[in-house]
């Protein structure tokens, strides 16, 4: 069903202002913005096996095998795999190597050549 602008599932109300669908969840009613932001957390996009490998800089074929290893956290979705952003950053700060404190790095330097 759609209305004269051809918006399926939304209604013109009063005054040419577009009234959007409302869901039921747990008993309340929710708009489509209301159900996105549920709980105060907004749903975000999961990222497909391609936009993760780009995100990541690396190849799908790599990102598979790290799938397959289950090196980072994975959803399936029925045979798909998806991925979420802030697990993907979790993952990057993890593996993150620290650098060495300058001070640190002299000493060594020193006992090295020394």
């Amino acid at each position: 069903e759609s209305d004269a602008g051809g918006h399926a599932g939304a209604s013109w109300g009063d005054g040419g202002v577009v009234r959007l669908p409302r869901f039921v969840c747990d008993g309340m009613v929710l708009t489509v913005t209301d159900a996105l932001s549920f709980s105060g957390r907004t749903m975000r996009k999961l990222l497909t096996i391609d936009e993760a490998s780009e995100y990541l800089g690396i190849s799908k074929l790599t990102l598979y095998g790290w799938v397959s290893a289950r090196k980072l956290g994975f959803i399936k979705v029925g045979r798909l795999v998806k991925f979420k952003q802030e697990h993907l950053d979790r993952w990057i700060d993890q593996h993150t190597v620290k650098a060495r404190p300058a001070a640190q790095e002299r000493v060594e330097d020193r006992s090295e050549h020394g």
